[in-house]
Parts: structure tokens; C-alpha cells; sequence
């Protein structure tokens, strides 16, 4: 599209659409192609397709420049306007762009007779006659660039930083300068590296950043000021304590890191003795209890005993409920009853004993409070699972050290987790919440596998007894042929497994006295009709048949 020599474009051509050939590579994957397969190719030629633009949204505006715009502006066509606010004409807001190699268009002067010209232009450019161009529209010219002023030298900074404020003010101005004069983009960049360069050297001198007289700097800026601030303010608030108690002496760091070294690491403490209580929970050890569950889920350790139900009978003879233990303060407790209260009696009364090892099946619990039956239940032993744990844990450093060391040299060998054979199947107490989900659980896959090894036998049966309908048409080398004869060879000689030929076939004319022959077959999935025509025309009947197609193919 060309546009006006008068526009802001300068006569120059510009895309509106675009249309480019993308050979055969869109029709090979919609397989359109051309054409019959002639002898010796493989497989009929592919079309080339064309992808051509209609009109692409961005570059529709160039029609409107082309018939709408003139040397003030653009005239918005009356069919827009509706859809514009109501608005008629687009002023432009700033002079036409100028190539480096083009010259600008010469610059009305400032005096009022200049203005003839642009009325000429606008009256010679091709603007509806009822487009009127708005007084309003006309935007002003824009201010020039007022240049900072220089700054007096502050008597807190040194003069070599006096002299790099000065210079970052010059620069800064010219830089603005440059702007408002349209200078070269490269001279623009030139100027600000040398502004960057002096501010660096500023900060080399003083050691933080240059902010301009009147602006509030960076976030950075404000918060090292205010971390000042702070640090100076803190050692006036300290110096009146500081008259009071004279501080005492700090060690060393070496003798501090010797004494460190051979300090005896502390005694374990020992548990608490569970103040004395009243009421039902002080009858029935609640206190001792609620201690023990902090380490462990049940009386025994971390598995249901018969212990777990002779104690919550207790205390549901007693009266004792989860709301009363956590209203007087048992958390631990209440959490234990409660979990207790969620089996039915059968499950509880099927609990195993404790083993001798302590817990149900070995498990080794914290500790084994015997059931409540007359005092106090006993307290939780102090060596723990947790305590002995993190005893015999290496320190984080140690163990992270050895960790390394042992990935160092990982050739990928390790089958260490190869032969450790199947995981142990974990066994839930009869009843539980754990035992019931399980089962439900494994009913559910079962009806799942079960399922699809039903689908599948359904598809496999689907598939054995699917059929493909293809019609076929058979064209011969020689007109004198006679092709019933040839299609009563092709039924005898081509025989396979499901493949069905039709009865009878049609006989069609091709050209100059030439016929062909249009026949159908029926066809399994097990085989392949692009496999047997390609026998056939290459081996068979490579002499009697000069091509073979399949015009379509349909699922019986």
C-alpha cells in the first residue's frame, strides 16, 4: 500500500497483507492430494497450499491513513465515530519520524502568515468534505526542558565530591538538552554512559548514591539511613544504665571457645512429679498418664493392647469423658479418649495383650502404664525413644560430613534396595478404623481389576469381529482386455484369511475405449488392503493390471 507523499509516512510503501506458500506441508497432514498414482510412484503427489493474511488488525489502520489522514491529523470516518465517543479528528501530537538518511521537512516559522501552507496542504488532501477539524484538537507545542540550576558547594562533602555533584549536574542537563532537541539516539546513549561513569565516581568518594537536590531517593537509601539513625541513637539510651553498673569484662574469644570445649554436656533433667490431684483424674493417675501419651499413642506404646481397654473402662466407670480430661487441662489424655470411644466394644475386647517386650506384636513402646485398678498410675520412665534418639544422633554437621563422603564415589551399583526383598504388609488390630479402611480398600481394587479385565475382554472381542468395507477400482494395461475374466482370476488367485471379495463388478468407462473395474472387499483388521494392492500390482498381475485404488474405505 502506498501512502500520500504529504503524510507522515512520506511516500512510502507499507504491508497490509501477507501470503506465503507453504509447499506440501499443511496438505500432507490433511492429506489432500492430487492427482491418481501413475506407474512407479509410490503414492499420488501432495497439493501446495498458500497462507495468505485477510487482513490482520493492526495493519487495517493503514487504509484509514491512506484515505482519512492530513497534515494536521486524521479524520475519523463517519462509520467510526459512533464507536470513537462521538470524536471526528486525531491531531497529531508530534512531527513526523525522520529517517537518518532522509531530510526533515522544512519548519513553519513562528509568525502568523506561515499558516497559509498548512491550510493548502489540508485542502489538498483527501478529506470528506463534511469532516471538520476542531479548534480544541490542536495540541500545544510542548514546553522546552527547563535546565537545573547549579548546585552550591556543600560544606559536608569534600571538594573532589563538590566537583563530581557539579559535573553530574552538567551533564544531566545537557543530557536533557539532547532530549528535548531530538538529538541522535547514539549521542543520547553516549551522554547518559558518561552520566552513569560520573555517578559511580561519586559514590566511590563518598560511598553512597547521588540524589538529586529535592527528589527522596531509593528504598535502599531510606533504609541504610534509618539503620543509622537507629545505631546512633541506641548507645544515648544505654549511656544512663551504663552509670549504674559498670559492664562487665568480655572474654576472649579463645579461652571462651576452650571453656565451651570442655564443658560436660548437662545432665538429662528429669521429669516433673505430676502434682497431686483431686477428683476422678487424680484417682485414676490422669496426670502420669497424660505424660506418658505425650511420647506415645496408647498405655503400651504405639500399638492397641488389652491394657488401652481395661483403661478406658475405668474411666468410663468413673465418669471421666475427652471433655472433662480437656477441661482439666489432659490434653493428651482427652486425645486418647476420644480416639478410644471410636471403636466398638467387640474391637477393644479382641486387643492383644502386651508382649513382654512391651506393646502389642514387639513394638517397643516409651513406656507400659498398667491399667488403672487401685492408686495411681505409675510415671513414664525417663529414657525415651525420642531422648535416646537424639543422643546417639550425630551431630548435623558430622552426619551431613559423612553423608558427602559416602556420595562421593556413587557409581550406581548400589543394590542394596534390590535385595531387600518385598516390604513387610502392616498388620492393623482386628476392627480398628485402619483394618476396616483396608479391607474396603482392597474389595474396591478387586472390583476395579475385575472391571477392566472385563473391558478388555469386551475390546479384544470388538476387535476380533470388526470388518472393513473397501470399494477398489482395477484398471488394465491393454483395452482389449476382458476384465470379467481378470476379476474372476483376482477372486481365485487372492485368497487370505477374512479377506471377501464382491460377487459380481461394474465395468466403467475410463477413456478411449478403455474400461475399469469398480469391485468392493471386505477386509479384517488383521490385513492390510495397502499391502495387497501393492502385491498385486507389483507381483501378481504386474502384467495384467496397470493400476489399483482404493476410493474408499468404511468400518462394517
Amino acid at each position: 500500500m502506498f501512502f500520500h507523499p504529504d503524510s507522515p509516512e512520506q511516500g512510502n510503501y507499507r504491508e497490509l497483507v501477507s501470503c506465503s506458500n507453504c509447499t506440501d506441508f499443511q496438505s500432507r497432514a490433511m492429506g489432500i492430494r492430487c492427482g491418481a498414482k501413475k506407474m512407479g510412484q509410490v503414492s499420488a503427489s501432495y497439493v501446495h497450499m498458500l497462507n495468505s493474511t485477510l487482513c490482520a488488525t493492526g495493519r487495517g489502520i493503514c487504509c484509514l491513513l491512506e484515505n482519512y489522514q492530513t497534515a494536521e491529523g486524521v479524520v475519523v470516518p463517519e462509520v467510526l465515530r459512533p464507536f470513537m465517543g462521538g470524536t471526528s479528528f486525531l491531531p497529531f501530537v508530534r512531527e513526523a519520524r525522520v529517517e537518518k538518511d532522509e531530510k526533515p521537512p522544512a519548519k513553519a516559522s513562528s509568525s502568523k502568515p506561515a499558516a497559509a501552507p498548512k491550510a493548502a496542504a489540508a485542502a489538498a488532501a483527501p478529506a470528506p468534505k463534511e469532516a471538520k477539524v476542531p479548534a480544541a484538537a490542536k495540541a500545544p507545542a510542548p514546553a522546552p526542558a527547563v535546565a537545573a540550576a547549579a548546585p552550591a558547594a556543600d560544606p559536608s562533602l569534600s571538594p573532589a565530591a563538590n566537583a563530581h555533584v557539579a559535573s553530574i549536574v552538567a551533564i544531566g542537563n545537557k543530557v536533557r538538552d539532547m532530549k528535548a532537541n531530538k538529538a541522535p539516539k547514539e549521542d543520547i546513549t553516549a551522554a547518559l554512559v558518561e552520566l552513569k561513569n560520573a555517578k559511580d565516581a561519586y559514590k566511590g568518594e563518598t560511598g553512597k548514591d547521588y540524589v538529586a537536590p529535592g527528589t527522596q531517593g531509593n528504598s535502599k537509601d531510606k533504609k541504610k539511613e534509618k539503620n543509622a539513625a537507629a545505631a546512633a541513637a541506641a548507645p544515648a539510651a544505654a549511656a544512663p544504665a551504663s552509670k549504674k553498673a559498670p559492664p562487665a569484662a568480655k572474654p576472649t574469644a579463645a579461652p571462651a571457645a576452650t571453656a565451651k570445649a570442655n564443658k560436660p554436656p548437662p545432665a538429662p533433667k528429669a521429669a516433673p512429679a505430676p502434682a497431686a490431684e483431686s477428683g476422678p483424674l487424680g484417682a485414676l493417675g490422669a496426670g502420669a498418664l497424660d505424660s506418658a501419651l505425650l511420647f506415645q499413642s496408647y498405655v503400651c506404646g504405639y500399638s492397641a493392647t488389652a491394657e488401652d481397654a481395661s483403661a478406658y473402662a475405668a474411666y468410663s466407670a468413673a465418669g471421666v469423658d475427652a471433655a472433662a480430661a480437656k477441661a482439666a487441662g489432659k490434653t493428651n489424655v482427652a486425645r486418647w479418649l476420644s480416639h478410644m470411644a471410636s471403636f466398638t466394644p467387640a474391637a477393644r475386647a479382641a486387643w492383644p495383650a502386651a508382649a513382654a517386650g512391651g506393646g502389642a506384636g514387639g513394638a517397643a513402646p516409651v513406656s507400659c502404664a498398667p491399667p488403672p485398678v487401685a492408686g495411681v498410675l505409675p510415671a513414664p520412665a525417663t529414657s525415651t525413644p525420642v531422648a535416646a534418639a537424639a543422643k546417639s544422633a550425630p551431630a548435623p554437621k558430622a552426619a551431613a560430613a559423612a553423608a558427602e563422603d559416602d556420595d562421593e564415589m556413587d557409581w550406581g551399583d548400589d543394590d542394596d534396595d534390590e535385595d531387600a526383598g518385598p516390604k513387610e504388609a502392616v498388620v492393623h488390630p482386628p476392627g480398628s478404623r485402619a483394618a476396616i479402611a483396608a479391607e474396603a480398600k482392597a474389595k474396591r481394587d478387586a472390583e476395579t481389576e475385575k472391571k477392566k479385565e472385563e473391558a478388555m475382554a469386551r475390546l479384544a472381542k470388538k476387535e476380533a469381529n470388526q470388518r472393513s468395507l473397501c470399494n477398489l477400482e482395477i484398471k488394465p494395461w491393454e483395452a482389449s482386455q476382458d476384465l470379467k475374466a481378470l476379476y474372476a482370476k483376482i477372486k481365485e488367485t487372492v485368497v487370505l484369511d477374512g479377506l471377501k471379495w464382491s460377487e459380481n463388478c461394474a465395468l466403467v468407462d475410463v477413456a478411449f475405449g478403455v474400461q475399469k473395474i469398480v469391485c468392493t472387499a471386505v477386509i479384517p483388521l488383521s490385513l492390510s488392503m495397502d499391502a495387497i494392492i501393492d502385491d498385486m500390482t507389483e507381483d501378481s498381475f504386474a502384467d495384467e493390471i496397470q493400476s489399483m485404488n482404493m476410493t474408499s474405505m468404511s468400518l462394517l
